[in-house]
């Protein structure tokens, strides 16, 4: 059987913190923070050196950019037309890269990885921003 351990508080809390407004800036201070690694998510994305054969453009890089979601209030990285149509066999999940020797460069999924482990980074660099504007300055 687990132990149970039950803990009880009481506390009086009043200033800027207690009302709707701290949720308001919490929700911003999140915004703020995925637009930063998204932003660095496409400044690596574009540092990317894509060229294999010597006739890269550049032009995949060209078009990487951010957007807000509604649904989820989230910051996505995409890749606009006309080269979305090449993610696919660039990242290497293609029916194109089945048969033939590239096997893809998977940006993405290295940029996610590197992304993930410097998330905390971020929302740590925005703190001093939350915590002043949390104490009403």
């Amino acid at each position: 059987m687990a132990a149970r351990v039950k803990i009880e508080v009481s506390a009086d809390i009043s200033g800027p913190i207690t009302g709707d407004a701290a949720q308001v800036i919490i929700h911003d201070w999140m915004d703020q923070v995925k637009d930063d690694v998204a932003e660095e998510g496409v400044r690596q994305l574009r540092t990317w050196v894509m060229d294999k054969t010597g006739r890269a453009t550049g032009a995949y890089q060209d078009h990487l950019a951010t957007r807000h979601t509604i649904t989820y209030h989230d910051t996505v990285i995409f890749d606009e037309w006309p080269t979305a149509v090449y993610s696919p066999w660039l990242e290497g999940f293609s029916e194109r890269n089945r048969s033939t020797r590239f096997k893809g460069y998977h940006l993405w999924r290295i940029t996610k990885r590197r992304l993930q482990s410097r998330a905390a980074e971020f929302a740590q660099a925005r703190m001093p921003q939350l915590i002043d504007r949390l104490n009403g300055r």
